[in-house]
């Protein structure tokens, strides 16, 4: 899965929480990469930042509580093409 930008078409890759298990309507919370000079991921409360990772350092996001995780493989990409 990706989360981010295609930046040769614009298009914005977010996740959008669901109501619930059964419902998958758009509920509060939205995850996304918020496009600047160093860029960083944005969790959005309605229309509040509720999170942000800190900005990208080049090894990591400085404020992130991401760690190694066997189950979960964490990478990201900024390049003229996305940014993901």
């Amino acid at each position: 899965m990706k989360l981010g930008w295609d930046l040769k078409t614009g298009l914005e890759r977010p996740i959008t929480s669901w109501k619930s298990p059964d419902d998958p309507s758009p509920r509060n919370f939205t995850r996304a990469v918020e496009r600047q000079d160093n860029p960083e991921l944005i969790m959005w409360k309605g229309s509040r930042k509720f999170f942000r990772s800190g900005p990208w350092n080049g090894l990591r996001f400085s404020a992130s509580s991401l760690r190694p995780n066997p189950l979960f493989n964490f990478s990201f990409v900024s390049n003229e093409v996305e940014l993901y």
